[in-house]
């Protein structure tokens, strides 16, 4: 926040599940195949977020880039220290069409420490962060 104060704002776009190759990368795949291939795994993705995330797609990179672009345009000059979630809704509850007790007996947290915990410190450093100079 202290650099406001020279006109510098400081934002990020943090994006949920996200269809790209970084999965079979980790699992040392060629990374050019892993990125040419992602797209092999979006019926995978939509089976096991169907009953996590409200939007009921696989997001891809172009689903990030325009908060990303928002955030550096003129129309952002007095969004500042501001972290956007990218993901579909996930981060904010399950579907309302879930049933209750479906709801109940997994817990987004549960699923989160199940099922992304691999993943959480590749999202946590793959956030990106995006520094403007207002003018």
């Amino acid at each position: 926040m202290e650099l406001g104060e020279h006109g510098v704002r400081v934002n990020s776009v943090s994006p949920g599940p996200l269809l790209t190759g970084i999965f079979a990368k980790a699992a040392g795949m060629d990374p050019a195949e892993a990125d040419r291939t992602a797209a092999i795994l979006e019926p995978v993705f939509v089976a096991r977020l169907q009953s996590w995330q409200p939007i009921r797609r696989a997001a891809d990179p172009s689903d990030m880039a325009p908060a990303i672009l928002w955030l550096a345009r003129d129309a952002a000059a007095f969004v500042n220290g501001q972290d956007v979630t990218v993901d579909g809704g996930i981060s904010a509850g399950r579907p309302g069409s879930v049933s209750a007790a479906d709801r109940a007996a997994h817990h987004v947290d549960d699923y989160v420490n199940r099922a992304c915990s691999p993943r959480r410190v590749k999202l946590d450093s793959n956030v990106h962060k995006l520094t403007t100079k207002d003018r």
